[in-house]
């Protein structure tokens, strides 16, 4: 919501090139929210192809993975590393 645009609210920023960096941090954190909803499914999991970029994304957020998410992400790690 009020994020974008470069406004903060109505705090008063002038156009100093925040909003662009936190629509960044935003879409990395939806990201992150899909990836470990589709961990959570072991269905979906098992569709997901292994790659470099996504054992970064796995290892970055493996403090926020239980569970089911948890096994299905090091099963992609193993499937990779394999």
């Amino acid at each position: 919501g009020g994020l974008r645009g470069g406004r903060a609210g109505g705090a008063g920023l002038d156009g100093g090139g925040l909003g662009p960096e936190l629509a960044a941090i935003e879409a990395d954190l939806v990201g992150r929210m899909r990836l470990r909803e589709v961990l959570a499914d072991p269905a979906l999991a098992a569709r997901l192809t292994p790659s470099m970029s996504l054992i970064e994304q796995l290892l970055r957020d493996k403090g926020n993975l239980s569970g089911v998410a948890l096994a299905n992400a090091k099963s992609l790690i193993r499937r990779y590393v394999d």
